[in-house]
């Protein structure tokens, strides 16, 4: 009986050990889309008064973070919101390809419809 007890005990440890590092993979959805709204009004505002070099840092920042939005979805399955992800990081990267190459007055991606 001490055997039984003893492996139930180890098989129990074992499951919660597996699910906390589960678990621990990925920040929680709300962090990360709190840090992508933060993060665009940065960008936005660098772009906006030109600053090219915190424009590309924050371009570098968001491509990370829909990364990190792409692989919390990933094992979710939900194509609508992996192919959603994979689109803003290219954005991203767009934006900061545009940054580096001064070419900042030509992104009207920023800008609302109508408003120039």
């Amino acid at each position: 009986m001490n055997r039984q007890f003893v492996l139930v005990m180890i098989v129990i440890a074992a499951v919660f050990a597996a699910a906390t590092a589960f678990a621990q993979q990925h920040r929680p959805y709300d962090q990360i889309m709190k840090d992508v709204g933060a993060t665009f009004a940065s960008l936005k505002k660098n772009l906006d008064a030109n600053s090219a070099a915190a424009a590309i840092e924050d371009a570098a920042k968001l491509q990370g973070l829909f990364k990190e939005t792409e692989a919390f979805w990933a094992p979710l399955k939900t194509k609508d919101a992996v192919d959603f992800a994979k689109r803003a990081s290219d954005a991203a990267a767009a934006v900061g390809v545009a940054a580096k190459s001064e070419k900042l007055r030509r992104l009207p991606l920023l800008t609302p419809r109508g408003h120039r």
